[in-house]
């Protein structure tokens, strides 16, 4: 019985996770909050897109709108790396987001 519980909570993320992305020269900071299924990605404080994210193993894989990103979490998941992404979104390819305590 625990095991089924353990299992079910290795599926979700909670809180927020802050990288850093440099967009035509600018460093912008970068937060995806998670919250159940779903993701609410903020850039320099602001909501700029929501989606929902799932996880498999240490695969995580992220969906705003028409964008589909790839990370692999670490072993704690404390923080995660974009490994791919779809179209303009491909610029945050190896972006670390760490969580915030």
């Amino acid at each position: 019985m625990m095991g089924l519980i353990l299992t079910g909570c290795g599926n979700k993320l909670s809180g927020a996770y802050t990288g850093k992305i440099t967009l035509l020269f600018v460093e912008q900071k970068d937060t995806m909050i998670f919250d159940g299924d779903k993701v609410t990605e903020k850039q320099n404080g602001k909501v700029i897109d929501k989606g929902t994210y799932k996880i498999d193993g240490d695969d995580l894989t992220i969906k705003i709108n028409d964008y589909h990103l790839r990370a692999k979490l670490s072993d704690n998941r404390n923080s995660f790396t974009i490994t791919s992404a779809d179209g303009i979104a491909n610029l945050a390819k190896g972006t670390t987001y760490t969580k915030k305590e």
